[in-house]
């Protein structure tokens, strides 16, 4: 891949920032729509944001807004040149809209849920919310290897009956290789780790690859991503009937892109 002139990059670059724009506003236009969290002050010494009676629409709030915000990161980050760093976020936001989309299956459009495997995640997702002691700390209540394989095939159920997917992987092996293909910059393996090095001399570039086809390549995975994260806050939209969208001057050319007829 050669690599962008600066002219290049910085109008891409304008581009992907502008695509960011509505999903911020998204965010900020949901959180207004549900009842704000109060300030908890724990008997020790934690205090923080929590919501008195979350339910669906707050988790898929929560974890809209953690995809967000790691896109917008990645976005600064790509100007500074910071692959390794661009990947560790992207890994996670794969991991929330992976979560948005495994609780939709199972939530109702006021925010309730079905009983099931979604309603214990949540369940157990809102009932860790103290941060007193190390041992409040508490690991993930459902393996990410079972959401991807629950999204998957209600994926592949949606595809075939639109006559596509014939022929190609299970939707929930592809997800399960994204996933983990982002997950090893997080663990800075072998391979990943030494993507850090190049040039000529060949040097390793902590303080970022600005001016390498790395430039290049941080774009195209930002701005595919960009596009999982509409398309989860779209179903987002959809799901709980977000009327507010089709209203906002922001939010409606951002609708009409993906087609939320719907909602307009």
């Amino acid at each position: 891949m050669r690599t962008p002139n600066p002219v290049e990059f910085a109008t891409r670059a304008n581009a992907v920032e502008a695509r960011l724009l509505p999903l911020g506003r998204f965010i900020e236009r949901f959180g207004e729509a549900l009842d704000p969290p109060i300030l908890y002050r724990s008997a020790r010494q934690n205090q923080g944001f929590r919501y008195l009676a979350p339910d669906a629409r707050h988790f898929c709030l929560l974890k809209g807004a953690r995809a967000v915000s790691g896109m917008n990161a990645s976005a600064l980050l790509a100007r500074g040149g910071y692959p390794q760093e661009i990947a560790v976020l992207i890994r996670t936001v794969v991991e929330c809209t992976s979560h948005i989309d495994f609780i939709l299956l199972s939530a109702g459009a006021d925010g309730t849920m079905s009983p099931g495997a979604a309603a214990t995640f949540m369940r157990k997702y809102f009932a860790d919310y103290q941060r007193d002691e190390p041992t409040d700390y508490r690991k993930a209540p459902l393996p990410q290897e079972k959401v991807h394989r629950s999204v998957g095939d209600w994926l592949d159920i949606r595809a075939r009956a639109i006559g596509l997917n014939a022929g190609t992987r299970a939707m929930h092996e592809l997800m399960w290789n994204v996933y983990l293909r982002f997950s090893a910059y997080v663990h800075a393996r072998y391979p990943e780790a030494i993507d850090l090095y190049g040039g000529n001399p060949g040097q390793f570039h902590p303080a970022g690859m600005r001016g390498t086809p790395k430039d290049g390549e941080n774009l195209d995975i930002i701005e595919t991503f960009i596009t999982t994260v509409s398309q989860s806050l779209a179903h987002v939209a959809l799901h709980f009937e977000l009327g507010f969208v089709g209203n906002d001057p922001i939010l409606r050319p951002w609708a009409e892109e993906l087609e939320l007829w719907s909602l307009l």
